[in-house]
């Protein structure tokens, strides 16, 4: 035992080198995310820790039941100072007639819920609901108070809702996709400028802007939070949170480089094959504060010597964002079974590859002294780690991803996830492999109301028979990504049908939802379902995207930017790694500022008969604007290795087109392949890009010499009038003239 906390303290110690480290790394950005006149926060060591601020107060008050949420308690605030509020109840809770509860609050302000006194219209649709929520759920910027939990920001901000009243990391990404659907980049952008505060103050991104969460972090979705809004305004934006990007990918791989195999510290592991891969942790093992009641009664029935680690496990799955699941259960129905900490999450895993990836572009893009070699160490990382994870993760025999247990490097195939379409999302599997997870989902996680997170009912809230706003998107646009447009398309419509059939009985929008029984509501967890809710109205917003809701008016007018009827988005920008479209890997190749940009945005045309896309529902004819994509045969992160360069010389004014051997037309409409021109006045711009640096290496080539046969008219559907699919959205094209490379 005393070894124990010998141990425990050593970590601790390099924890806190660590922090330093980061904060030094940080500090250099931080001026740029903190206006003028903020007011500065509190310094870690001032910070407010009712959990060891009020001594035996915290602990007699969480186990007393007085509150049925310990979250509340942890979110009072101390009406005098904590040390001498402890002094006092050291002195009265021995006196007659003692009253906990009364000495509470006499002591301290309790909090509300968030949208406690918002009442909802009846006679709005759900969509004007969900919008009409922003308000409500919008924070303005904090003030530093010494005697709060709270870590004050210095922009306003987002809140999920209900008992959730601060910024929660990976809520916030899903989030923001409603916020850009609402015309609200401002707030976007307000929200990630409190992400690089946090982490050039802090070192990283915590669970919450709260004391007591600081030990640990939730699924680093940063990068891709940049990314959609870049593609909302353009790639010089991103530029602003590039050393952020950096700091907090530091935070997770910290102490890489000293691990031998079969090794771990912190958030990394060597797998006994030598690959590095990442695990989630918390630095504390102890009751968490805002769960310190369940955390405790369980601990309890535990072995002492086994308390630590159990409590470390718990905490680990907080940082997860599933707490709790099956998933991370040796026996799925006793929570005492955690294992977390011992295993390689493949999502985590994605979304690190993800940062990585978007790192190397932005150096790129930037072109600095010293970027170029950055830029290569981050996209080699980005490329082990993706062997790595394939390696590790994919079951052959099943077609399908699963959670690693480090020590051993053995799959937990008895626990298919829907942690699997992050893969998918992110663009790590192949087209086959990609392929078959889509089939597993279609047939074991597609119910009536979406996709189902796990297949066991445990009793826990991320478990069967629950459906998440996160995993429904990642799965929707994960198995779109992969040429399942039907899937995709089907699993919105059942998310969507159980959203507006709640809405309408309820008048509310749940963080979960049971998607198998439709007339049972979600249930599972430490605390009552709640409404709001920040993360669910985001993602119904961005697939309602294009819709026409059957109680309301379309969402968007086609006219509008981000719209993207008769189109579909890829998934998010540096995304995935090369796709193989019938032997080929493609690159899109994208134009000037908006080489960020994903999604189709349609503009008004600036001539008649110049039309390329005419979206189902449209009352006007739409041209795109050069830079977008379209569909399967597109990598977009790619654009960093090439396009980036070129743009950043001011090169890309006129796109720069190379088309390989292009498949057969019908191949492509059988794979889900688009081939779709993009066209303004003389100009085209075909997708199917082969090779990673095809563009770069004959543009250049063409530039210095012309080459006999290297760049020639190429014929393309659309040339010879021909639709690309049946589909009205496709009609035929006339005037496209790209350019072939031999």
């Amino acid at each position: 035992m005393r070894r124990g906390r010998q141990g425990r303290q050593g970590r601790q110690g390099r924890q806190g080198r660590h922090t330093h480290g980061a904060l030094a790394a940080a500090a250099a950005f931080a001026a740029l995310v903190v206006p003028t006149g903020c007011r500065p926060a509190p310094s870690p060591g001032s910070r407010y820790d009712p959990a060891h601020d009020l001594g035996a107060l915290f602990h007699d008050v969480q186990v007393s039941g007085i509150f049925a949420d310990s979250k509340t308690f942890v979110d009072a605030r101390p009406l005098e100072p904590p040390s001498e509020i402890a002094a006092g109840y050291a002195t009265a809770r021995t006196s007659a007639g003692f009253n906990l509860r009364a000495f509470v609050e006499r002591h301290f302000e309790l909090p509300r819920p968030i949208a406690a006194g918002f009442h909802t219209d009846p006679s709005q649709t759900m969509e004007q609901h969900m919008r009409g929520l922003w308000p409500v759920l919008t924070r303005p910027p904090d003030s530093a108070d010494a005697r709060s939990s709270l870590i004050p920001l210095p922009q306003a901000y987002v809140v999920p809702g209900g008992r959730f009243r601060e910024i929660y990391y990976w809520d916030s990404y899903f989030t923001m996709l409603g916020l850009i659907e609402s015309g609200r980049t401002d707030l976007v952008r307000s929200m990630l400028d409190n992400f690089a505060h946090l982490v050039a103050t802090v070192g990283h991104i915590p669970n919450g802007n709260r004391a007591y969460y600081l030990s640990r972090s939730q699924p680093p979705f940063f990068g891709a939070m940049v990314g959609l809004y870049a593609k909302a305004t353009d790639t010089t934006q991103a530029l602003r949170y590039l050393d952020a990007l950096e700091a907090e990918h530091a935070f997770w791989m910290d102490g890489a480089g000293r691990l031998g195999p079969g090794e771990a510290y912190r958030r990394v592991v060597r797998l006994p094959d030598g690959s590095v891969l990442n695990r989630y942790w918390d630095d504390r093992a102890e009751p968490r504060p805002e769960s310190y009641r369940p955390d405790d009664e369980l601990g309890q029935t535990l072995p002492a010597g086994r308390r630590e680690d159990f409590y470390r496990h718990v905490r680990a799955t907080a940082e997860s964002g599933w707490d709790f699941s099956s998933r991370w259960l040796r026996d799925p129905k006793d929570l005492r079974t955690l294992e977390t900490t011992e295993l390689v999450p493949v999502d985590l895993n994605s979304l690190l590859y993800h940062s990585e990836r978007l790192i190397a572009a932005l150096r790129t893009f930037r072109r600095r002294g010293g970027d170029a070699e950055v830029a290569q160490r981050f996209a080699q990382a980005a490329e082990e780690r993706r062997r790595a994870l394939l390696a590790a993760g994919y079951d052959p025999a099943t077609g399908f991803f699963y959670d690693v247990r480090w020590r051993s490097g053995e799959r937990v195939i008895d626990r298919p996830t829907l942690a699997a379409a992050a893969l998918l999302y992110f663009g790590l599997a192949t087209p086959e492999q990609g392929r078959k997870v889509a089939a597993r989902l279609e047939r074991d996680f597609l119910k009536p109301g979406g996709f189902v997170t796990t297949l066991i009912a445990s009793g826990q809230q991320w478990d069967a028979p629950n459906g998440w706003p996160p995993l429904e998107w990642l799965a929707i646009e994960g198995v779109r990504r992969y040429g399942r447009t039907d899937l995709a398309d089907a699993a919105r419509d059942r998310w969507l049908a159980v959203n507006r059939r709640t809405y309408r009985s309820t008048g509310k929008m749940m963080e979960k939802y049971d998607v198998v029984d439709l007339n049972r509501r979600a249930g599972g967890g430490e605390y009552p379902t709640q409404d709001g809710f920040g993360w669910t109205n985001g993602v119904a917003l961005a697939l309602l995207k294009g819709l026409i809701p059957p109680d309301g008016q379309p969402d968007r007018r086609a006219d509008e930017p981000h719209h993207a009827v008769g189109l579909h988005e890829v998934a998010p920008l540096f995304a995935g790694p090369r796709i193989d479209v019938f032997g080929q890997e493609a690159v899109p190749v994208a134009a000037g500022e908006h080489v960020l940009e994903q999604g189709a945005r349609l503009f008004p045309s600036a001539q008649r008969g110049e039309c390329v896309d005419v979206p189902e529902g449209a009352h006007q004819k739409c041209v795109l604007r050069l830079s977008e994509v379209v569909r399967l045969d597109v990598a977009e992160h790619e654009v960093a290795a090439a396009q980036l360069a070129l743009d950043g010389a001011d090169r890309a004014r006129e796109p720069r087109v190379v088309v390989g051997q292009e498949p057969h037309l019908g191949e492509a409409q059988q794979a889900g392949v688009e081939r779709v021109p993009v066209h303004r006045g003389h100009e085209a711009l075909p997708l199917g890009i082969p090779g990673p640096l095809a563009d770069y290496l004959v543009d250049a080539r063409r530039l210095r010499a012309p080459i006999r046969g290297a760049v020639g008219e190429a014929e393309v559907p659309g040339d010879s009038r021909q639709a690309v699919t049946a589909r009205p959205a496709h009609e035929a094209r006339e005037g496209v003239h790209p350019r072939r490379a031999a």
